[in-house]
């Protein structure tokens, strides 16, 4: 069968029909735990090989990853079946591993699920005996780098806060390192396709600065935020759309408009900021004046602006993030940052509110996260971070593996004896497909609408995992040790209340729980003291935990940014240069 065939998604009421004729018990398939299977006399599991196997395997064919997966798991019977099957083996691993069907790969199906099945082992047994290192050299007297999306990248300021320089640096793959690009100019390209975005008298696009971007290599694609004043008291948000491989040159060969546009009202005080977050084919920008939050979704492709929120109450937003499938996340504070929550968008239930919109308004499902304790924490940061295929589009299939989704937050306490700052890290995980189920049940469907927040006891203890928060007592300079997530794995330190210079060795958390047996979970539920919570805290989604050998012997270090990719291990002692660095190291680790 064609592997580009779109699979039946499970159906309990046409699998009865079809495997009622085998004998075959057909509460077997729900993917649901039971109660110990009693077999009637006339029928028994044995009608497996009674039946034709040939039948039994064109049912499972018919399947999509996910109900194979949860079949599988279900009954050993039809596991011991898939195993026999290489296709159906293949389907079953990529479900497991959270992947997707290349369709460029030309290579033969088993040589495709050994391939999986080697990466699964040296994951598991986590032998970095490759050791490379990547110097980014530093340009100029301010110099700040970030990572997203397989790279690094720097940017050197203009004259004000507006970006002069763009450098795009790329990790070593076993010994090749992939040229740097620079770009500095922004200029409008010729010929740029602009469809009806400029009315007469047209302004001129090269005259606003640029004030953020947005990388994707595996897109070839670069975004140029340009902010500007536009009549009457308004601010003009534009999106270049340009190609990463051109360095900035062209507009991106899949753009339909060279440009994605949109204005809103400026405070009187003039401040301003924006964030730029991308899905496969879609974008997110969210834009903030004041009290004022306006996130907008844009397919880049077409240029069609999907969704919008607006939100003029004092919180802030601190970061966003797509869930696959039509899911924004947003991590928010109170303006105090005394509290600290999670809101739901989903992108396909907005609201039509008047007859002059024509583009759905989101309302956020809002989830409330542990209430801080009385001792003056404060949260100074709240990003989130997941597992987004660069492949993704908005009307396609998606990866049966829902997508592990981090917070990482930051928080302090004034010490006034000594007159520091306290500072904790906290690490929380949850699994992309609960943010659909919640909105199913709280926000959407025949169920009455949820008027108001969700208090953690409604919803946290089931669906995330909390560990317990780290005193991070080195200078401020230097980034957390917890790391970004890839493919549903984490590097976190163990859990232990000691600082961090005393940890022991650092563990590999992988919450994709698709890839490993039920007993080598870690399942039981946690509960946690902290002088940053006011109360205990109680959370139990599994995952599986794999200790990182020796840090000595493999000379790992436990400071800085662990960033994971495919294949690799990266330690980046601080993401921050000090002023007499020349250089910014970047230790890699392939597996």
């Amino acid at each position: 069968m064609s592997s580009s065939r779109r699979k039946r998604p499970f159906s309990f009421p046409i699998l009865s029909k079809l495997i009622g004729p085998l004998g075959l018990p057909s509460r077997l398939l729900s993917g649901k735990k039971h109660d110990p299977l009693v077999v009637p006399a006339h029928s028994s599991v044995d009608s497996f090989t009674k039946a034709p196997v040939d039948i039994l395997i064109m049912i499972m064919q018919e399947l999509d990853d996910r109900s194979l997966l949860n079949c599988s798991a279900t009954c050993k019977a039809l596991c011991s079946l898939v195993n026999t099957v290489t296709e159906l083996r293949y389907t079953l691993v990529l479900a497991a591993e959270g992947a997707s069907r290349k369709r460029s790969d030309k290579s033969s199906i088993g040589e495709r699920l050994q391939r999986l099945l080697v990466r699964r082992a040296r994951w598991r047994a986590l032998d970095w005996s490759h050791f490379e290192v990547l110097k980014i050299p530093r340009h100029g007297r301010r110099f700040h780098i970030n990572y997203t999306n397989g790279v690094f990248f720097s940017t050197i300021p203009g004259g004000q806060l507006d970006i002069a320089t763009i450098f795009i640096f790329f990790p070593p793959n076993n010994g090749i390192v992939s040229p740097s690009i620079r770009i500095d100019d922004f200029s409008l390209p010729q010929d740029a396709p602009l469809g009806n975005y400029l009315s007469p008298p047209a302004p001129n696009l090269d005259m606003n600065s640029v004030d953020d971007l947005f990388v994707h290599p595996a897109l070839d694609l670069l975004i140029l935020l340009k902010t500007g004043s536009h009549p009457p008291e308004h601010l003009s948000y534009d999106l270049h759309l340009r190609s990463l491989k051109s360095a900035g040159r062209l507009v991106h060969p899949r753009c339909t408009f060279a440009i994605i546009h949109d204005t809103f009202p400026e405070t009187s005080d003039g401040t301003h900021g924006a964030m730029i977050r991308v899905l496969g084919d879609l974008v997110a920008l969210q834009a903030v004046s004041g009290f004022n939050k306006y996130v907008c979704v844009w397919n880049w492709t077409t240029g069609e602006k999907l969704a919008q929120a607006h939100d003029d109450t004092p919180f802030n937003i601190r970061d966003l993030t797509f869930i696959p499938s039509d899911i924004l996340i947003a991590s928010v504070s109170s303006h105090d940052g005394r509290s600290a929550m999670i809101w739901i968008y989903s992108l396909k239930d907005g609201l039509i509110t008047s007859q002059f919109d024509t583009v759905p308004l989101m309302r956020p499902l809002v989830l409330h996260l542990p209430t801080f304790s009385d001792q003056g924490m404060t949260l100074v940061s709240m990003t989130c971070t997941t597992d987004n295929p660069a492949e993704y589009s908005w009307d396609g299939p998606h990866s049966p593996m829902p997508p592990a989704v981090a917070f990482n937050l930051r928080t302090t306490r004034p010490d006034v004896r000594f007159g520091v700052f306290d500072t904790l890290w906290t690490l929380m995980v949850m699994r992309g497909s609960s943010f659909s189920s919640l909105m199913q049940t709280y926000a959407s469907g025949t169920r009455a609408r949820r008027t108001g927040p969700l208090a953690w006891e409604e919803w946290g203890p089931i669906h995330t995992r909390l560990f317990a928060p780290k005193v991070m007592d080195w200078p401020c300079w230097v980034r957390p040790i917890l790391g970004m997530i890839s493919n549903g794995r984490i590097v976190v330190p163990p859990e232990t209340t000691a600082p961090i210079n005393e940890l022991g060795p650092l563990e590999l958390v992988d919450f994709h729980v698709g890839r490993y047996k039920p007993h080598e979970l870690v399942s039981t539920p946690s509960t946690i003291s902290s002088p940053l919570f006011k109360h205990s805290v109680t959370s139990s989604l599994p995952y599986y935990t794999t200790p990182i050998p020796d840090h000595t012997r493999m000379q790992v270090p436990r400071f800085g940014d662990f960033i994971l990719g495919d294949d690799c291990l990266m330690n980046c002692p601080s993401m921050v240069m000090r002023p007499d660095d020349d250089h910014f190291t970047v230790h890699v680790y392939q597996l």
